[in-house]
């Protein structure tokens, strides 16, 4: 029983050694959202369709964690944290305009393969499957006529919402340095969404399928 006991806690020491966890944060390299319509929006115009505006909220965050293989493959799984929001406006003197907020949680499945080694750098590629969920959509509506008798509304359920939850595609490039139990690393992903998280009934805005985002991090 003594070899056997000796087996397995070496075992569990090289298991715990290869299987790592960490934070990670980045940027999107791309927009969240697809619109169609003038940067200022006008009130005193003939009412007509919504347009929309947006502006990227530019962080990301995250946690990943990852199990070493062998042959300088890993697999690896992130959760990361993204806020998302676009607005809306029915022009004329009696219009309404909108704001939409959404939390977006992605969990990337991901295989990795360390190409080389470069002393202490380690470059590697990855693939895997994606999916993305949205919790606390927000939309708030409002009367840009202070004189009118238009309502505040509220709803977690706006016209412009398609799918709140969504699967894709990723893969991913990136650079990793590693000493002693410590790796930081910086990766470009790009991820393939295959349906619209919102989409206008009118089609002026979209959210957007083909998306990259700049992540770095460090792991234990």
């Amino acid at each position: 029983m003594k070899p056997l006991f000796l087996l397995l806690l070496v075992a569990s020491s090289g298991f715990a050694q290869s299987f790592r966890i960490g934070v990670e944060g980045g940027v999107p390299l791309t927009s969240a959202f697809n619109t169609q319509g003038p940067g200022a929006i006008p009130v005193v115009l003939p009412t007509g369709p919504p347009i929309y505006s947006s502006s990227t909220k530019r962080y990301t965050a995250g946690a990943t964690a990852e199990l070493d293989l062998p042959f300088h493959l890993a697999v690896k799984a992130d959760l990361l944290y993204k806020r998302l929001g676009f607005g809306s406006a029915t022009l004329g003197p009696a219009g309404t305009t909108a704001a939409t907020t959404a939390n977006s949680f992605e969990l990337p499945l991901l295989g990795k393969y360390s190409v080389s080694k470069l002393g202490p750098l380690q470059p590697y590629v990855e693939g895997g499957v994606a999916f993305r969920t949205l919790q606390g959509v927000n939309q708030i509506a409002e009367s840009v006529c202070p004189m009118c008798a238009v309502p505040l509304s509220q709803t977690s359920h706006p016209a412009e919402l398609s799918h709140t939850f969504n699967k894709g595609f990723a893969a991913g490039a990136g650079l990793e340095f590693r000493h002693l139990l410590v790796g930081v690393f910086g990766e470009i992903r790009y991820t393939r969404w295959t349906t619209d998280a919102f989409s206008a009934p009118n089609g002026l805005l979209n959210s957007t399928r083909n998306q990259a985002d700049l992540l770095v991090g460090v792991t234990f």
